[in-house]
């Protein structure tokens, strides 16, 4: 038999065992630890090594352990001795005399306990290939057990299970000033015993007319807590796309009849977009810059039977900073329809992830927002009209659940959004790009 000596500068023995020939140590990968050897013991190890499971005679043994140098066969016999010796902490290795014969190193591979070695990816692709079949079927289907938890609880799945809250309903029909037309209707988490009347009823039949009746298109929406509806008044050239101003957002929180004069609402809607209002973005003429920022605005009415109107001034803003993500702005501000009075305002901001989902035969935008920062100042005094409006606010602002927006439509200029609050309402918004 040849020698190795000279050729092989490491020579591996177990997965987590080395032999270094030139630095004549066994290193151990498990704890970096070293097993001092002599030439002689490293060079008569790395031969049997090299021949694992053979024979090797004594004569060849004291060759390569003593090269040019004639010594008893006890220099070999107290060798081996001391390698049996060193090599006591390794069960898997065995050194065996074989009588009149010589030595033979037997090296159990398949131990119970795979040690892998983490610097030999050789080890590690060997220590995987090594797992018993059923081991390897348990590892696998923890695996999907692990999966299928990490998906159970990431915010893909939250926004998967919280679309399927929503479900499509038969359409309502609405009369707006004598136009009568077909609105889709969603419900939330529960589909709701509705009729078209949860919304007509709380137009005035005595006062639901106009000059010129108007098509028009949108939204109704139906919440355990409110009733709402989205109606904006078509072109007169497409008759398809709704026109800039004049949107009807009306949300219902008393089943009582409101009876809103249709007229009148009509007169303080256009009154409104000309007023100052809390969330009016101002954009300088020309302006540019290096970030764009996406804004939205809706007048929302809550109408009260033999009461003012409400009116709730909702502005929304998006900052993508990648596909997808960007940062969130929410503003609200409620009033009477007068502006009398001091308002209950309110904002927050937050971080947003962007998921497509298709609730009925809508495909929807939804808005996961994580909020960073809520504002709410107290007013002075709190109106009866807006106690329950300001203990909305108060609840969003001390949570620290997330915010759920949903953008139903998107027509350029105007966009339909299911709104946070009350549970959910629906409004058709203004949109504006602002750069920065």
């Amino acid at each position: 038999m040849s020698s190795d000596v000279g050729i092989v500068i490491v020579r591996k023995i177990t997965d987590y065992l080395e032999l270094d020939i030139e630095g004549k140590y066994i290193l151990n990968h498990i704890d970096d630890s070293k097993v001092a050897l002599s030439f002689s013991e490293t060079a008569v190890l790395n031969e049997l090594v090299s021949h694992q499971g053979e024979i090797c005679d004594k004569e060849t043994l004291l060759g390569i352990g003593w090269p040019n140098r004639i010594v008893a066969p006890s220099s070999l016999t107290q060798c081996i001795s001391t390698l049996r010796r060193k090599l006591t902490p390794f069960s898997e290795i065995n050194l065996q005399a074989i009588a009149r014969r010589g030595y033979q190193i037997q090296i159990v591979e398949q131990s119970q306990v795979k040690l892998v070695s983490l610097h030999d990816s050789e080890t590690i692709r060997q220590a995987i290939v090594d797992v018993s079949p059923a081991v390897k079927a348990f590892g696998i289907i923890l695996l999907f057990v692990l999966l299928a938890v990490l998906f159970y609880f990431s915010t893909n799945h939250r926004v998967t299970q919280i679309a399927h809250q929503w479900h499509d309903e038969p359409d309502i029909s609405l009369n707006l000033g004598g136009q009568v037309n077909q609105l889709p209707l969603l419900s939330f988490r529960n589909s709701y015993a509705t009729t078209s009347q949860n919304w007509q009823r709380h137009i005035d039949p005595a006062h639901n007319t106009s000059k010129a009746p108007r098509p028009f298109k949108g939204v109704a929406l139906a919440t355990s807590r409110t009733h709402s509806f989205a109606a904006c008044f078509l072109d007169g050239i497409t008759h398809d796309s709704c026109q800039h101003s004049g949107a009807i957002n009306l949300v219902a929180m008393e089943s009582q009849p409101a009876a809103v004069d249709y007229g009148a609402l009509s007169q303080i809607i256009a009154q409104v977009s000309d007023r100052f209002r809390y969330n009016r973005v101002l954009i300088p003429q020309g302006s540019e810059g290096h970030v764009t920022e996406h804004h939205y605005h809706a007048d929302v009415f809550f109408p009260r039977a033999n009461k003012k109107l409400i009116r709730g001034d909702f502005a929304i803003s998006l900052i993508y900073e990648r596909n997808n993500y960007g940062k969130f702005f929410y503003s609200v501000c409620i009033t009477d329809e007068d502006c009398l009075g001091e308002p209950i305002k309110f904002n927050a901001r937050g971080e947003f992830r962007k998921f497509s989902r298709r609730i009925g035969e809508h495909y929807v935008d939804i808005f996961y927002v994580t909020p960073t920062q809520h504002h709410l100042p107290r007013p002075d005094a709190i109106r009866d009209f807006a106690l329950p409006f300001y203990q909305e606010l108060r609840r969003v602002e001390v949570s620290t659940q997330p915010l759920i927006f949903y953008r139903l439509q998107d027509e350029g200029d105007k966009s339909l959004w299911v709104l946070p609050f009350m549970g959910n309402i629906v409004a058709w918004a203004n949109y504006e790009k602002v750069r920065l």
